[in-house]
């Protein structure tokens, strides 16, 4: 869940949950959230071991998630009325952006034999 309180003295009020129904599980699940040059919050979600949902738009695990500062889908998000900005994700986390505005973020694939060499 993305959630958002409003600050009144230093006192969070006003829970608003902004976006509901994200995978979790004991690995690749949300890992990160920043806010990027252009103000929308971006939001890295692991497949939570569900690969066969990585595609499905209709599906937030393993995707990249921005979203307006009021919790809605930005107008120039490539699939349109979705918050889906990439897909096909395994476990990305750590966001960054460049000095042009360009998203860094990283992505680690599975421990197999030839990686252990």
């Amino acid at each position: 869940m993305v959630a958002r309180f409003t600050d009144n003295d230093n006192k969070g009020e006003d829970f608003t949950i902004l976006l509901d129904d994200l995978p979790s599980s004991n690995g690749h699940r949300v890992k990160n959230i920043a806010f990027g040059p252009d103000g929308k919050l971006y939001i890295s979600v692991g497949d939570a071991f569900q690969e066969s949902n990585v595609q499905n738009i209709d599906r937030f695990h393993g995707k990249m998630l921005p979203m307006n500062r009021d919790g809605s889908i930005p107008a120039d998000n490539p699939i349109g009325d979705s918050y889906v900005w990439a897909l096909g994700l395994r476990n990305s986390f750590g966001i960054a952006f460049r000095e042009n505005g360009d998203l860094i973020a990283n992505e680690n694939g599975p421990i197999s034999e030839m990686s252990s060499m």
